[in-house]
């Protein structure tokens, strides 16, 4: 019974004894610290390689200047002064489960000039090339058009002046799982900036 006894008075000791830290602790002004605010990160140079969600990535050699943000970690680039591809990924969670690329997002020069791009594409016999639409990037408007190639390819081509865009995927299908990504990295598109 006494060993009971000396139990519940320890007990009660320890519980005023860590009351009185937490009373000590709130009257003596110990205060948690803020958490930092992230500063946003500067643009990055765009070398190639796998792409970070949230950054903007900036070409080096490419002419026009483009800048950009993917919203995701499922693109991969490859820039040159002649183009810039931003291929899709094809992965899981897996190890060792990526599959070669089956769509992609590039940027390419051009020279603006008749005929246009739309009429130059509808002349090859071996392109079935759809009807061309005005679409808008960024502030400049750009026309539009599908293209199927003999193989199974379709593309999108967005012909701007100075700069032809084009979203390609080796089936329909590919090309419109595609779109959605691709759109949301062409609303972050700066041109010469």
């Amino acid at each position: 019974m006494r060993v009971r006894r000396d139990q519940l008075v320890l007990g009660a000791v320890a519980a005023v004894v860590l009351a009185a830290i937490v009373v000590f602790a709130a009257s003596s002004g110990v205060k948690t610290a803020p958490r930092p605010t992230p500063t946003p990160a500067p643009d990055r140079p765009l070398f190639g390689g796998s792409l970070e969600p949230g950054v903007r990535y900036r070409t080096r050699t490419f002419f026009p200047t483009l800048s950009f943000v993917v919203a995701d970690t499922e693109w991969m680039a490859d820039a040159s002064p002649g183009k810039v591809v931003l291929q899709r990924r094809i992965r899981t969670d897996s190890p060792g489960s990526e599959l070669p690329p089956r769509s992609s997002l590039s940027f390419r020069p051009t020279r603006p000039g008749r005929p246009t791009l739309h009429e130059r594409m509808q002349r090859r016999p071996d392109l079935t090339v759809g009807s061309y639409e005005p679409v808008l990037i960024g502030d400049a408007t750009a026309e539009s058009f599908e293209v199927a190639y003999p193989d199974g390819r379709r593309r999108r081509v967005i012909a701007l002046r100075g700069l032809v865009i084009e979203l390609e995927g080796k089936s329909q299908r590919d090309l419109d799982r595609l779109e959605a990504p691709a759109t949301a990295v062409l609303r972050t598109l700066l041109i010469g900036r």
